[in-house]
């Protein structure tokens, strides 16, 4: 079974509800694979870590694909739907040798390492957050946009004309800019 997920801790940006809906529509509209949507709102710990929750949150065996609340789906994502390889993340808009921990895909079961070494370590709160930590334990996690050329495009900085999910990490978010999903293009 495929599990679409997302975290909306503390009400994300005080529109954590409307983020959701909005990426819940994306999915609903370009994802033809059978799937639950889950929204894990009840996290123990705070913020970006709370995604190190993910690892643990699920039957084993299960597909996962998660995203972060600030990324748009704009046109059909069965493709990403439906892959079945190992751990994958993004790969860092900024530092293509590094993950992004914005979008990532895994088998259940496979990684709880990332969330059990993270707590038998003390929980440290690393500069480069949650995507750091995971970077640390998985150095050799497949990146997205290696298997899925075009499909990503970082909204501050690709080209987000042909891309199926766009991401807006940092600034500027979703709601701060008049973006057409359907047109992925600025609108007057």
């Amino acid at each position: 079974m495929l599990t679409i997920v997302c975290v909306n801790n503390n009400n994300y940006l005080g529109r954590g509800d409307e983020y959701v809906s909005r990426l819940r529509d994306g999915i609903l509209t370009h994802c033809n694979i059978p799937h639950d949507f889950v929204v894990m709102d009840k996290c123990v710990n705070n913020g970006w870590w709370s995604k190190l929750e993910l690892f643990k949150a699920f039957p084993k065996g299960n597909r996962v694909l998660y995203f972060d609340l600030d990324t748009v789906i704009t046109s059909n994502i069965d493709d990403i739907a439906s892959y079945d390889g190992g751990f994958a993340a993004l790969r860092d808009f900024y530092r293509p040798d590094e993950i992004g921990s914005g979008v990532m895909a895994w088998e259940s079961g496979t990684v709880d390492k990332i969330y059990d070494r993270w707590v038998e370590v003390g929980k440290p709160e690393l500069m480069g957050g949650d995507q750091q930590w995971i970077y640390m334990n998985i150095p050799g996690a497949i990146r997205l946009q290696d298997i899925f050329h075009r499909k990503f495009a970082s909204y501050k900085i690709g080209n987000i004309e042909n891309a199926s999910v766009v991401c807006f990490h940092g600034k500027p978010r979703p709601h701060e800019v008049n973006f057409n999903p359907d047109r992925r293009e600025l609108c007057q």
